[in-house]
């Protein structure tokens, strides 16, 4: 469990919010609109804070030693806030005043260092997976304050260890290596280094004992090797077939050594990929190798030169071989080809394909494809963006070229005198939407102090996200320059306010202050300084909803999050 706390941050490109709605939750019921208007700012939209609540304890190991990590908080099973164990001292800072699991997950514990890893525990000591809260977990309830001395332990696991080699005893790099436990049914990972040996650490107990596998897909020399499950039983590679072979037995605190495979050498399939008309190599694309059902068996991508080798194939008289179709540049794209010059779409395997045959050890080669491609005219959409009411231009104006259904398709930013061109547009029937926003533009007028406001061509008003159903579309046929494609933006809006701690007027500066749309998305956010204030600009008129969410403002245990105003949020 890698759960970290979350630090919400809106990125603007080219005017369009990235990231969409709260990544938590929506907005709350009973919020209250703030309605913007052009050329005004909507001042004293305040949020007066809540102190957060906290919980804090140590965490060490069961002979006395200190832990260092990151440890978790979960409420109703889902990780809401984590904090760092310093020398076994934790704090878990922006709680509410609810009941919370406190768990540390085996790969969240980095010391002290030991050849077994560390059990995860859960307070008071229930065993913890890294992911799942076990049912009978103690929960922490904080409706009564904060809660100290939330101690626990966490105990040595168990581990495995041995080492991967060829037939001739070389030792293998970068084999995968699957632990399963055969009692929780719990997989855990682990790679070879470049001399063979693995360790797989943080392994739980298991009555049934451990399967162990070794996958050598990843295998770049020669014809690679096969896959197999200790001690030398065969398999396909795939982590929901991981439980077969010889059984291992661990014991907790202790490394099970020795767990050692040789893996078979396997065959492969080699050739190239050119073009039809050129005979040059296409460098990137994908080969496939199925079986005669149209299973996924393995792949290789070719190298500059168009050359590719799928390794590590078991012998077999029927594969399948394709080159999946490509687009090497915006504007070429080539076809697909089954072996022997079958079209394929890169869908379903299709009928009528060639099988090769591979035996151990050796390389099958000369299975070269010819594929033929599409060139792609692609066309442009260009204007100026100027502000309305004297005409100026707008210099670093974002704009945002969106297709009918919504989806990005390209951006640019003008340049002193406004003009901006958006380039490698296909062709389109159904049309583009141009849209503009000016957050960081200037002007030989004065920029207003409440911004300009996004707009989408023939002045329609945007909020920066989703494209107005209002929209005007402009088809563009192959090759098309559409010229004079102009927005003019209009004044904006703005909103205003302070932060300060509930019951008096103490300022709480760095709280995250987020603006969205009433349907719950976000369109922008802001920090309050060092005094509390923030504000927010170049919104287009409309409502809002304001949010505060304090919990990460490096402040005591920080504040709980509420929208504006006053109304509880999850944040």
């Amino acid at each position: 469990m890698r759960s970290r706390v979350l630090l919400l941050v809106s990125v603007l490109v080219a005017g369009v919010v990235i990231g969409g709605a709260s990544a938590q939750a929506g907005l709350p019921s009973g919020v209250t609109n703030v309605a913007v208007t052009q050329g005004n700012t909507h001042s004293g939209v305040d949020g007066h804070l809540h102190v957060a609540r906290r919980i804090s304890g140590t965490i060490k190991t069961t002979t006395g030693k200190p832990v260092n990590g990151f440890v978790s908080a979960f409420l109703n099973g889902h990780p809401v806030a984590s904090g760092s164990v310093t020398n076994g001292s934790y704090q878990i800072n922006g709680l509410f005043a609810k009941s919370y699991a406190v768990c540390i997950g085996s790969f969240d514990v980095f010391g002290p260092a030991n050849t077994t890893g560390w059990l995860g525990r859960c307070y008071k000591t229930a065993a913890f997976n890294g992911s799942k809260v076990p049912s009978n977990a103690t929960l922490v309830n904080l409706s009564a304050g904060n809660k100290g001395n939330i101690n626990f332990t966490v105990a040595p696991a168990a581990a495995i260890a041995g080492k991967v080699t060829s037939p001739t005893g070389t030792g293998l790099k970068f084999v995968s290596v699957f632990v399963y436990n055969k009692s929780t049914k719990a997989l855990f990972f682990g790679s070879t280094t470049n001399t063979g040996t693995y360790l797989v650490k943080g392994l739980t107990a298991a009555a049934k004992g451990y399967a162990v596998c070794f996958n050598a897909f990843g295998s770049t020399s020669g014809t690679g090797f096969l896959s197999r499950c200790y001690h030398n039983k065969s398999w396909n590679g795939s982590v929901s077939t991981a439980s077969g072979g010889t059984t291992v037995a661990v014991a907790l605190g202790r490394v099970h050594s020795k767990v050692n495979q040789a893996l078979p050498r396997g065959g492969a399939i080699a050739g190239k990929v050119v073009d039809a008309g050129t005979g040059k190599g296409i460098r990137g694309d994908g080969v496939i190798v199925y079986s005669s059902t149209g299973r996924f068996v393995s792949s290789a991508g070719t190298n500059s030169s168009g050359a590719y080798v799928v390794r590590s194939l078991a012998a077999s008289t029927s594969y399948r071989v394709c080159a999946a179709p490509t687009s090497t540049t915006p504007t070429v794209r080539y076809h697909g080809r089954c072996w022997k010059a079958i079209a394929w779409n890169g869908g379903r395997l299709p009928s009528g394909t060639n099988p090769v045959s591979v035996k151990l050890a050796r390389t099958h080669t000369g299975i070269n494809f010819r594929l033929t491609k599409t060139v792609i005219k692609l066309g442009s959409i260009a204007g100026r963006i100027t502000e309305k009411a004297g005409g100026q231009p707008l210099q670093f104006a974002s704009v945002s070229v969106f297709r009918a259904s919504g989806g990005f398709a390209g951006a640019a930013s003008t340049d002193a005198t406004g003009k901006y061109t958006v380039t490698g547009l296909p062709a389109s029937s159904t049309g583009y939407v141009v849209c503009a926003s000016a957050s960081f533009a200037s002007s030989p007028t004065p920029t207003p102090g409440t911004g300009w406001a996004p707009r989408c061509y023939t002045d329609v008003a945007w909020n920066g996200l989703a494209v107005p159903t209002s929209a005007h579309k402009l088809p563009l046929s192959a090759g098309q320059k559409r010229t004079g494609v102009n927005i003019a933006l209009r004044v904006g809006g703005g909103i205003a306010g302070t932060t300060t701690q509930f019951g008096g007027s103490t300022p709480v500066p760095n709280v995250n202050v987020e603006v969205f749309t009433t349907t719950g998305h976000l369109v922008t956010s802001n920090i309050t300084s060092f005094d509390g204030t923030y504000s927010v600009n170049s919104l287009s008129p409309g409502n809002y909803v304001v949010c505060f969410d304090g919990r990460n403002t490096f402040s005591g245990t920080g504040f709980l999050p509420q929208c504006y105003n006053g109304v509880a949020w999850s944040g």
